[in-house]
């Protein structure tokens, strides 16, 4: 960020607290999350689930209390003044929000109805909002018909409607096949340039979080990194790799890779969900020495390019270790 304008969206030493209930001790979702977001970035938030990320999203949309801290939409304090806040941004949560019986122009219809939106005003931003989501021949059609990737689509284009100030997209893509999701992403693009408009995006997805301007990582209800995406992935190289068990015991592979990594000078290996991961750019190294420590067919040796769920975990590995 230049500093230059005034934030957008306004996040500081954010906390919810969720109290202890039956079976269920105290929990921080939020613990001090702090971040700003200007007009025109397009910025990605990732994290292993329970990271924060949806009670991050639900208090930004008005559908949750913070319990202390500050967070405002367009200078509008979400927890003080939510009727305006809501004005001033559109919303697509990982649920969905379609409503079935409504026609998709019905549909956009009541949401412009819903931003303010009246007479011409309304008729011309329905109108853009069909033709941009390539629903023009569907308008008539009643929006549970459609399939999973156009009812994203509509949900889509009905957030978009009257320019808001700040996009919050909750996984917004899912259900949109590859070509679709691109394109979604250009448009986010032009939006946010045209328009000035903040865009807040949850992702899974390497290429959207690569689209990025800048990328908050979050993990156990903190901001555990932000930054452009090249310098967050610059660490882990071109290529990763995957160490699967096959013959051998779990604990005789995690002992093996640890000591050749030291012994080739390469980051030590962490879990995943089948075995083992070394990033870095001397990951490769350790194919041949461990090979032959571990013995023909113990383990299978995968090297190939980083992930977002690679990128989440070097993050949150570092930001895990004591200062």
């Amino acid at each position: 960020m230049s500093g230059s304008r005034a934030p957008v969206i306004d996040v500081r030493d954010l906390r919810k607290t969720f109290p202890a209930r039956k079976n269920r001790p105290q929990r921080n979702a939020l613990d001090g999350v702090s971040f700003a977001i200007e007009p025109g970035e397009l910025v990605g938030v990732l994290g292993a689930n329970g990271s924060g990320k949806s009670t991050l999203f639900r208090i930004l949309a008005t559908l949750l209390q913070p319990t202390t801290g500050h967070a405002s939409i367009a200078g509008h304090n979400v927890a003080q003044h939510p009727g305006r806040a809501r004005q001033a941004m559109g919303v697509v949560l990982q649920a969905g929000g379609i409503d079935a019986r409504l026609t998709v122009a019905e549909h956009l219809r009541l949401f412009a109805t819903l931003k303010g939106l009246r007479g011409r005003a309304a008729q011309d931003a329905v109108a853009t909002a069909l033709r941009n989501a390539g629903l023009d021949d569907r308008a008539s059609d009643a929006a549970g018909e459609l399939s999973g990737g156009l009812a994203r689509r509509l949900e889509l284009a009905a957030a978009g409607l009257a320019n808001p100030a700040v996009l919050l997209l909750d996984e917004a893509a899912v259900g949109l096949d590859a070509d679709a999701r691109a394109d979604w992403w250009r448009g986010l693009r032009q939006r946010a340039q045209e328009h000035a408009a903040a865009v807040l995006a949850t992702t899974h997805q390497l290429d959207e979080a690569d689209r990025c301007d800048r990328l908050i990582v979050m993990d156990r209800g903190r901001v555990a990194a932000q930054g452009p995406p090249g310098k967050l992935r610059a660490g882990l190289g071109e290529q990763v790799l995957r160490v699967r068990p096959a013959r051998a015991e779990t604990g005789h592979v995690k002992q093996t890779l640890t000591r050749v990594a030291a012994e080739q000078g390469a980051e030590p290996p962490a879990p995943d969900d089948t075995g083992w991961v070394i990033a870095g750019e001397r990951a490769a190294s350790l194919i041949e020495p461990a090979s032959q420590t571990l013995g023909a067919g113990a383990a299978e040796f995968i090297l190939g390019p980083p992930t977002l769920e690679d990128l989440v975990r070097s993050v949150t590995a570092e930001h895990a270790q004591p200062a």
